[in-house]
């Protein structure tokens, strides 16, 4: 989910110390709150695309 988020931004910001870091903080965070959310494999699968598209809201505003 990390790889393809950073791809579909698509900005050389990405290699800035201060997006790194950003991004690693609040997909550390995301990734905790789905682990309190998710009780199965097959949870995370049904809903995947809504968690991904959480998670690119997310990440839109580390780039905006």
């Amino acid at each position: 989910m990390l790889a393809n988020s950073l791809c579909e931004i698509g900005t050389i910001k990405i290699i800035h110390d201060d997006k790194m870091i950003a991004i690693n903080k609040a997909f550390v965070k995301f990734i905790e709150e789905l682990e309190k959310r998710v009780i199965s494999y097959s949870d995370f699968m049904q809903y995947k695309e809504a968690y991904y598209d959480e998670w690119m809201t997310r990440m839109r505003k580390i780039f905006s």
